[in-house]
C-alpha cells in the first residue's frame, strides 16, 4: 500500500484540480481511511480515475477494481495485489 496510496491520492487531487471529478475534493485531507463514496465521484469519474491510475502506475486495472473497496487504503492494497 505504501507505494500506490500516495499515487492514488495525488491522482485524485490532480483530477479534482482539472475538474474531471468534483473540485471540492481539493479541500479534503485524503488518507488511507478516506471512504471512496465520501468523495462524491460519479461512475464516469471513477472510470477516469482508474484509467489515470493505470497510466501513472503503468499497470492494467479492470473496471471492477473499485468494487467492494470502501477506502483508498483498501483500493491501494487491491491494486498492489495486481502488481504481484
Amino acid at each position: 500500500m505504501a507505494d500506490l496510496l500516495p499515487l492514488i491520492i495525488e491522482t485524485i487531487q490532480d483530477l479534482a484540480r482539472q475538474r474531471v471529478i468534483p473540485w471540492d475534493i481539493t479541500e479534503m485531507t485524503l488518507s488511507a481511511d478516506t471512504e471512496i463514496d465520501a468523495l462524491g465521484i460519479d461512475s464516469v469519474g471513477k472510470l477516469d480515475l482508474l484509467a489515470e491510475i493505470e497510466e501513472r502506475a503503468d499497470m492494467a486495472i479492470s473496471e471492477g477494481a473499485l468494487q467492494g473497496r470502501r477506502t483508498l487504503g483498501e483500493l491501494a492494497l487491491a491494486l498492489e495485489g495486481l502488481r504481484s
